[in-house]
Parts: C-alpha cells; structure tokens; sequence
C-alpha cells in the first residue's frame, strides 16, 4: 500500500513535469512565430516608409528643380505665360529731354508713381502730406522735407485718392533713370517672386524687394551694384525754391 502510494506520486510528478515541459515549448514556439511575424511586418512597414521617404526626396527634388527654372525665366517668358491684361496708356518721354525738365512733364497719374519725398533738403518745419501708395492702394501720410522736385505729395487724403485711384493704368516708357529711380518699387503683375533691389531715394541706398516677373517699372535691378551706378547719381536732393 504504501509502495503503491509512492508510485502514484512519482507518477504525479512526472506528468506534471511533462506538461510544464509541453507548456514551456509551446510557449517558446509561440513566442519565436510571434517574434518572427512582427519582425516581418515591421521590416515590411519600415521598407514602405524608406520607399515613400525616397519618393518624398525625389518630388521635393523635382519641386526644388522647377522653382529654380521658374525663378530664373526672364520676364519675357513669364508674359507668355500669365492670361492677365491690363489697358493701359502710355506716357512718352523723348530721352534727349534736359535731365532735369523731364520730372516736370507728367500729370498726377504719373506722379502717383514716386516715392514720397520725405528726405530734409532744409531746416524749416516740416509738412504733414499724404502721398499715394501703389502696393496698397491707399494714401498714406508722411513729413514733407521741403525738397524741390516732390510731386507724390497732396494736402488731403480725399484729393491725394482722387487724383491717384487708377494711377496703374498710365504707364510710363521711354524716361531717363532721374525719373524712374523715383518710382516706388512695384510688385508687378504676375505671380512670381523673384528677389530684385531698387533705389530708396530717403535713404539714397537701393534696398530688396520682390518682383512678380511681369509689369512694375524701371526702378528694378538684379543685383545691388547695376542699381547703385544707374540711380546713385541720377537722384540729387535740392532745396524748393
């Protein structure tokens, strides 16, 4: 009986440890098919975000080859582009004109081109005036510095709006750099952005802008140097009489 007990115990035993046996295989298969499946599905997903990664680079790549050739196209072929037109009247002004005499053949549709002339030529009081801005379409105050030869410059805002409301369509051709290095850069017609500099006459140093590629005027250079020896000495400053 009691040898019979000790038989039944070990037999206990052993088929208990057979069973964790077959337990931890099965466990130990499971674990490695389930490592396995997800090391493949995560070496899958990682391959599909290296190839997306790849065409990102390459589109971005594409995208960063096209704006360089847009931005070096000259302006001519962006004209042959853009549908926009504009009516516009042309104001002539014969080039053998005497330097000076031909800032005072325009009317008030061309001189709503200038900058503002706020540069102090004298010592007295300055003006409180209004002159229009082109890029935003308003009539925007500043301080009159007594110069000869501002004529952006009205009393009011009402006759400054009035005279200059659609100052875009007079365009103005064939006119020495004394007058358009006057004008105030203008942003043109189309819709690109290509860095330019023009001539601040405040300053009297050319500063940066950006150019849409088609329209604006003269006042407009590809680099620093071309604007410095056209408007340098083009604009002098004189007190009015």
């Amino acid at each position: 009986m009691f040898l019979g007990s000790i038989i039944h115990s070990l037999f206990t035993v052993i088929s208990f440890t057979v069973i964790q046996l077959r337990a931890d295989e099965t466990t130990t298969k499971l674990t490695t098919e389930l490592t396995a499946d997800t090391t493949a599905k995560l070496t899958t997903k990682a391959t599909k975000l290296t190839t997306k990664a790849t065409d990102l680079t390459t589109e971005a790549t594409e995208l960063a080859g096209e704006a360089t050739k847009r931005t070096t196209e000259t302006p001519e072929k962006v004209n042959e582009e853009t549908t926009e037109t504009f009516q516009t009247t042309q104001t002539k002004v014969s080039p053998s004109r005497a330097h000076m005499d031909d800032l005072t053949t325009f009317d008030d549709k061309v001189y709503c081109k200038f900058q503002a002339n706020s540069y102090s030529c004298s010592n007295a009081r300055l003006k409180r005036k209004y002159y229009y801005d082109i890029q935003l379409n308003q009539c925007i105050q500043f301080d009159y510095g007594h110069c000869k030869h501002s004529y952006n410059m009205f009393d009011g805002r009402r006759d400054c709006f009035e005279a200059c409301e659609d100052e875009y369509s007079h365009q103005v051709v064939n006119v020495t750099a004394n007058v358009y290095c006057r004008f105030q850069p203008d942003f043109g017609d189309c819709h690109m952005y290509n860095p330019m500099w023009y001539f601040d006459i405040i300053d009297m140093r050319c500063k940066g802008f950006s150019y849409s590629g088609c329209g604006g005027n003269d006042n407009r250079f590809r680099n620093v140097e071309k604007c410095l020896s056209v408007c340098s000495h083009a604009v002098k400053h004189t007190e009015e009489d």
